[in-house]
């Protein structure tokens, strides 16, 4: 059963939530992930494993998870079970009165047909921060290994197919055939999400992840 993130789209801050021993962290999403975090659909993301200390690259095969968590000191870029990404989107922000709230954000707008001139999810600024995610669950796994459920909880995009009442789960645009259909296969419709923001090359690759569950909340005390 699909339950809609409680969420206050009014100008922060939304609420003084204490959680005492919390770390907060940016991450980035996408427009599309914005609203499928708004709508109860995604609650996990999963991001590359780097080491620490060394250029960006993709571990081999020949790397277990255990070897690469020693070699990178057990660094973990995203926090802990409890810490809190504070989710930068794309946004707005007027530059003269008579608006009704200081900050706009695509992801709320873009099928509305505003035609705002958004600023990258970059350069959000914590005060126009709306989204905060409590980190449930951190893992490190290989790209591939994703399992159906989790494909689903990624947020990929699904209709009920009238004639079997089934679902039906979106190929993302990525210079494939397939684009813009809807298939019965949750792991491919990952895979053109993936394709989609990181190219075949990375999917092919199948680096070691972050596997990140969360569960949103309100703006914690003292994050501001």
């Amino acid at each position: 059963m699909e339950t809609k993130a409680t969420i206050n789209h009014k100008t922060p801050p939304f609420g003084k939530q204490m959680l005492a021993d919390a770390v907060f962290r940016p991450i980035l999403f996408s427009t599309p992930m914005v609203q499928a975090i708004l709508s109860g659909q995604k609650t996990m993301t999963r991001r590359i494993l780097k080491v620490k200390g060394c250029k960006p690259f993709v571990p081999d095969n020949s790397w277990d998870i255990e070897t690469i968590l020693k070699w990178n000191k057990n660094y973990h870029p995203y926090g802990k079970v409890g810490d809190i990404l504070w989710v930068r989107e794309s946004f707005y922000e007027p530059i003269f009165e008579g608006l009704n709230g200081k900050y706009y954000y695509k992801a709320d707008l873009e099928e509305q047909g505003w035609d705002f001139k958004w600023k990258p999810s970059l350069f959000m600024p914590k005060n126009a921060c709306r989204i905060f995610l409590e980190i449930t669950e951190i893992r490190v796994e290989k790209l591939q290994d994703i399992s159906k459920d989790d494909c689903i909880n990624e947020g990929i995009k699904r209709e009920v197919f009238p004639p079997t009442g089934e679902n039906r789960y979106y190929f993302y645009p990525c210079n494939d055939l397939r684009d813009n259909s809807y298939l019965d296969c949750p792991k491919t419709s990952f895979y053109s999400l993936w394709k989609s923001i990181n190219g075949q090359k990375s999917w092919d690759e199948n680096p070691f992840v972050w596997a990140i569950s969360f569960k949103v909340v309100e703006c914690p005390y003292g994050f501001r």
